[in-house]
């Protein structure tokens, strides 16, 4: 007879299947269950994360929001510095002159943020970057926060003009005069453009006068203005007065295809014609054409009598001349002059060398008698500027457009002088600094209030949840 196991071993292994297969499911569903509450923790996690960065971003708009509205000036400010600011310029008609935007707030009933800081990069006369840093919170209904997240946005700062719109061309408050430093006298500076920034001159405030260095721009009268500059009571100043640290914008400088060309010495009667294929009307040979505009490489101008520098510029482009040695010496009655007279100032550079820490190796353009340059651009952010006898040169104004003068077109310098007692004649056309920015979209300047023009990038530091 066969061997038969008992009937209840069979039943013995059906019972051991039934109480695996369930323990497997149960720890299956138990693994479900865990899986689910920790995967409604994350979501619950991420939720109030995205919260707190949302009371973050809201934050960081509603800032920029007021002071695009209220506070332009401080978008060019560390936000260290917003209680008591450099002011550049003038404000425009509307703008707060006092207080700081909140830097705190409520977004929401669940939501809170705070400026962490807010730095700019760049310059206060033509704008640059800013970096904005905002902590956002997320509370729950006992007002306990729950989540916290910093974000970090960089915007653009771009300068406008008070009475137009963004990316009007319409300049104003353009520097006809800008210098580090100077000493006006009975300098004269002509027409409605015609408007002087001194960037250092409140670092070295003159004793007589009745301001010093703890007075806040913003206090200073139209008298002090003058006197900080140096300016005599017979001063004539055909627009405003500017102080404020600002740096120089760079200089053009000598191209690379210029570099091996030798640097001319103009001493006679010289004629430079733009866009021309004739050596002699090019300094022969040192100046180039390239791209339509025509780049001279110059050592010196030194001219006497009635000797003269023409730059003719009626049938060509641009010009600019890169003065490399000390600079530029006029006497008599000799000229530096570009024509057509009809032709923009802009159109014609006359360039010194870029700035740098040696008070030594200072260029200058020294102007004696009736000389005059007439119709240029003048930029010598290394050099010194002025009159050192003489002036007096005839001039003219029509609806604040003046010509003539001792410089007719803009001058900058590191510094301006050489004589403060003679009347020296800067004529500024009305519209030079659209005409610059025609010729130099870089070289934008003069606009008294600042936009912020949209982020260009943006990242979250952290994100914390408790």
């Amino acid at each position: 007879m066969p061997f038969l196991p008992p009937r209840y071993e069979e039943g013995a292994i059906s019972t051991g299947l039934a109480l695996t297969t369930a323990t497997v499911t149960g720890v299956a569903l138990l693994a479900t269950l865990t899986g689910a509450q920790y995967g409604n923790r994350t979501i619950v996690r991420q939720n109030l994360s995205n919260g707190a960065r949302a009371a973050a971003e809201a934050g960081a708009s509603s800032i920029l929001a007021e002071m695009n509205s209220m506070y332009p000036y401080l978008l060019v400010v560390e936000d260290g510095d917003w209680g008591n600011p450099p002011i550049n310029s003038s404000l425009c008609d509307g703008n707060s002159t006092t207080g700081i935007p909140t830097k705190n707030g409520n977004v929401s009933s669940s939501g809170s943020f705070e400026l962490i800081d807010y730095n700019f990069i760049g310059n206060p006369i033509f704008g640059g970057t800013a970096i904005i840093r905002v902590k956002g919170s997320a509370t729950n209904n006992n007002s306990f926060i729950t989540a916290t997240t910093i974000v970090e946005q960089k915007v653009q700062i771009v300068p406008k003009n008070c009475k137009s719109s963004l990316n009007s061309p319409n300049v104003d408050g353009f520097p006809g005069l800008w210098a580090q430093y100077m000493t006006m006298g009975n300098n004269d500076v002509y027409g409605s453009s015609g408007n002087i920034l001194c960037s250092q001159c409140t670092n070295n405030i003159p004793s007589d006068c009745s301001v010093d260095n703890d007075t806040s721009i913003r206090d200073y009268s139209e008298n002090d203005k003058r006197c900080v500059i140096g300016g005599s009571n017979n001063m004539v100043v055909g627009g405003e007065i500017y102080l404020g640290s600002a740096d120089f914008p760079l200089v053009p400088r000598v191209p690379d295809n210029l570099k091996g060309v030798n640097a001319a010495n103009i001493n006679s009667n010289t004629t430079i014609v733009s866009g021309s294929t004739k050596s002699s009307e090019l300094l022969n040979g040192s100046c180039v054409v390239t791209n339509g505009t025509t780049q001279c490489k110059v050592n010196e101008v030194n001219l006497t009598g009635n000797r003269q520098l023409i730059i003719d510029t009626s049938n060509g482009g641009p010009v600019q001349i890169f003065v490399v040695g000390d600079g530029v010496s006029l006497k008599g009655r000799s000229k530096i002059e570009h024509i057509p007279l009809t032709e923009s100032a802009a159109k014609v550079g006359l360039f010194g060398n870029p700035i740098d820490t040696n008070d030594n190796n200072d260029q200058t353009v020294a102007l004696k008698g009736k000389t005059k340059i007439n119709n240029i651009w003048t930029y010598f952010p290394d050099g010194k500027i002025g009159i050192s006898g003489g002036g007096n040169v005839s001039y003219s104004c029509a609806s604040g457009d003046c010509s003539g003068g001792n410089f007719h077109g803009a001058v900058w310098a590191k510094e301006w002088g050489l004589s403060d007692s003679n009347v020296a004649r800067i004529t500024i056309p009305i519209n030079m600094g659209e005409e610059l920015e025609e010729y130099y979209p870089e070289f934008r300047v003069g606009n008294k209030t600042f936009v912020a023009a949209g982020t260009t990038g943006f990242r979250t530091l952290n994100m914390n949840s408790f």
